[in-house]
Order: structure tokens, then C-alpha cells, then sequence
């Protein structure tokens, strides 16, 4: 089916939309992009694991035939993943159906792009999941561009914080909140020192204090510890405010950071 309908068309199309499929597009929407897992964890979480999978595979399939979902050309991990390794986004007629804005000048994304994404995505999906674990009873998240946040300069120029998450997180005792750095070791030293005085800038503003009377940290979540190791060095020689605001931790500890009301320096790999 053409991305271009009618209107008439895209009302006809809208009925025949479940409140299921409605929230795949939705979730399309927010993490921009996403794969089989993240539709499954997120949404399709009733029955046995088969259930899961086989509804999800047929609600993603059934909402591309629709055009509402277009699949990326290459898919993560090869063909040998088949439908498993398929990356989804919103499509031209999906978006017109949320009642968003177009895109102009889409373009197949590289692969830097996706995987930074999706291990966006992926830190939802791990967040949600450790609901029922206890670590957390719930969350809060905004991924970019809602995590974005505008400010004033000290030379009065008008700048752009760009976090990929802002994330308010609740536990059994504490009510916590953080920016998240998807960080996937492409970053020089340079870019990291030059992120972390920009959050330094932003914290002397007062807006975001004024907004949740605190300012939140600043979590950099990187594959491994060497790269964690890395990110510290590469703000250790800021002052000590902005070393404060900052941990660096792991793709496998992010969790354990994310809920924890006092995270140990370094990081906690």
C-alpha cells in the first residue's frame, strides 16, 4: 500500500486499527525506531513466550502491508536474524494517522544512527522490565527530541542541551532523575569533555532546579567498562561540580546506576 492516501482512505484505514496497533505506531513514534523485542516487551506481554512472539511478528507484518510501519533495507545482524533482526519505523501515512507532522527529506539512516536508537530503545525495554524485579517501581521517560532542553548562555546566545533520555525514575524510597548519554564509544575525548561543560552550563542556570527542584545527573551508558573508564578521564579534568553530576557506566550495569540514589564513582561494571 502507497504511503500516499487520501484522506478519506486514511479515515477508512483508521478503523480498521486495533487500540494495539495504534500503540505499535505510537511506540514507533516515540523511540523513532524500533525491532521485534521492543514491540514484544513493551506491548504484547500476555501469554506464553510463543503468543508474544507470533502476535508480535504478525501485528508488525500486518501494520507494513498497511503502510503504516516501513522496514529499514538492512537488517541488524544479517539475514541469518530473519524477521527478528527487521527494523521498524513510522512511516508517511503512519504519521499522518497520529496526526503528526511529515517528514521532509526522510533518508534510510546509517548504521551509527540505528544502533544508537535502538540502544536507546533497548534501555526502555531493560527499565521496564525490572519493574517487576523490584529494582524500580516505575519510570518516566522522554527520548529525543522531547528530552531536549533550551537555554541561555552566559554570553546570551541561545543553546541547545541535547540528552538522549531524561529519565524520572521511582523507587521504594526515592524519586530520582537523570539525563542519559547513549554513548557507543564514537565520541572523542573533545565531544565528551565538551557535552559534559554544556550540562555544566545548562546546571548554572537554575531552570531545570526550578522545573523538579533538582537537577538531574548525567548517566553516560557505553558498552563496556573500558569505554566507561574512558568518558571518566575524559571529565576528570572539569571542575568539581560538573565531576559530581556525572557516572559512567555499562550497558549491563545501567540499571543498577539508573536506581541507585547515591551511584559510586567510576563506573559500576
Amino acid at each position: 500500500m502507497s504511503g500516499r492516501l487520501s484522506a478519506q482512505a486514511l479515515s477508512e484505514l483508521a478503523l480498521t486499527l486495533s487500540e494495539r496497533d495504534r500503540r505499535v505506531l505510537e511506540l514507533a513514534y516515540e523511540l523513532r525506531l524500533v525491532c521485534a523485542r521492543h514491540v514484544e516487551g513493551l506491548i504484547f506481554t500476555d501469554g506464553s513466550p510463543l503468543t508474544q512472539a507470533r502476535r508480535t511478528r504478525l501485528a508488525l507484518a500486518r501494520l507494513t502491508n498497511l503502510g503504516v510501519l516501513a522496514r529499514l533495507e538492512r537488517r541488524i545482524g544479517g539475514v541469518r536474524a530473519g524477521s527478528s533482526g527487521y527494523v521498524y519505523r513510522l512511516s508517511y501515512a503512519g504519521r499522518r494517522l497520529l496526526g503528526l507532522r511529515s517528514e521532509a527529506g526522510w533518508r534510510e539512516p546509517g548504521l551509527a544512527y540505528v544502533d544508537h536508537t535502538l540502544a536507546a530503545a533497548d534501555l526502555h525495554l531493560r527499565l521496564t522490565a525490572a519493574i517487576p524485579t523490584g529494582q524500580l517501581e516505575g519510570f518516566d521517560l522522554e527520548h529525543e527530541p522531547s528530552a531536549w532542553r533550551r537555554f541561555t548562555g552566559l554570553g546570551g546566545d541561545q543553546q541547545w542541551l541535547k540528552p538522549d533520555l531524561f529519565a524520572r525514575i521511582l523507587t521504594a524510597d526515592f524519586e530520582l532523575f537523570w539525563f542519559v548519554e547513549i554513548d557507543r564509544g564514537t565520541e572523542g575525548t573533545i565531544s565528551i569533555r565538551t557535552k559534559a561543560e554544556q550540562y555544566l552550563a545548562y546546571w548554572r542556570t537554575g531552570a531545570e532546579q526550578g522545573r523538579f527542584g533538582v537537577f538531574p545527573r548525567v548517566a553516560w551508558v557505553t558498552p563496556d567498562s573500558r569505554r566507561a573508564e574512558a568518558i571518566e578521564r575524559a571529565v576528570a579534568g572539569l571542575p568539581p561540580a560538573a565531576q559530581a553530576l556525572m557516572v559512567a557506566t555499562t550497558d549491563q550495569a545501567a540499571i543498577h546506576t539508573l536506581t541507585n540514589s547515591n551511584p559510586p564513582e567510576g563506573g559500576d561494571s
